[in-house]
């Protein structure tokens, strides 16, 4: 199997339009939301998400319109004409809510935490006598113990009467289910590690955003009063 290849955002987003500009596309797509008698237009994303995200060996869906079998990231669209969803891949999506700018960024994002979540899962995590298994990644360092399912934990957990992994960063909230079950194995501690630190990173990023829009407008003042001093000591 050869190696996989990974696409910038720029490349990515280019590829998109590229199948987009096909205009044989556009009259399939619209054929089959008139034999649906759907609205051609004004449909929104409610919902996108990756059906490989648990399971990298899951079978792709079909697209409801088009009907390619190759689907990994699922766009679901709505419209407030319309009782019914329509699960598509993203050139259909483009289609759909007429911009596919819009669709391509968003399946981009889903794309971009697929390439992380492969990487991640690859590494290898640490032994350690008080912790059971530890992982350093990008920052973070999140920890694995294993131990005897307790009273707490879910009633699948109580009745199968086994060991199971508590997930978390050291000295911080832990999580002991994922997807709604106990994690047993250590694959499954991989996966509930990976989403709290996706969970952390995004809440970093947008607090880093609000810092950065609130510093602007001091950085432009201050800027603008540096000027008019520097003006102002060339008149004297």
């Amino acid at each position: 199997m050869g190696k996989e290849e990974v696409y910038s955002k720029e490349t990515f987003i280019a590829k998109k339009k590229t199948e987009y500009a096909d205009k044989k596309y556009h009259l399939r797509c619209m054929e089959a939301l008139k034999k649906l008698d759907e609205p051609l237009e004004g449909w929104k994303c409610t919902e996108i998400y990756d059906v490989r995200e648990d399971d990298e060996e899951a079978k792709l869906e079909t697209c409801m319109l088009c009907g390619c079998k190759r689907v990994r990231f699922v766009h679901r669209m709505e419209h407030d004409d319309s009782f019914f969803y329509l699960n598509v891949g993203c050139i259909c999506a483009g289609v759909m809510e007429g911009d596919i700018l819009a669709a391509a960024e968003r399946e981009y994002e889903l794309y971009k935490r697929a390439q992380r979540r492969k990487y991640f899962l690859k590494k290898d995590w640490q032994w350690t006598p008080t912790h059971d298994y530890c992982i350093k990644y990008k920052g973070y360092r999140v920890y694995a113990y294993k131990r005897p399912c307790l009273p707490g934990d879910s009633l699948d957990a109580q009745s199968d009467r086994r060991t199971c992994y508590e997930v978390g960063f050291f000295m911080e909230g832990t999580v002991t289910e994922y997807c709604g079950k106990p994690i047993y194995d250590l694959k499954t501690a991989k996966y509930a590690a990976f989403n709290l630190i996706e969970k952390e990173r995004v809440k970093n990023e947008s607090a880093k955003k609000k810092i950065d829009a609130l510093s602007q407008p001091w950085q432009r003042s201050l800027r603008n009063s540096l000027r008019g001093s520097r003006k102002a000591a060339k008149g004297f």
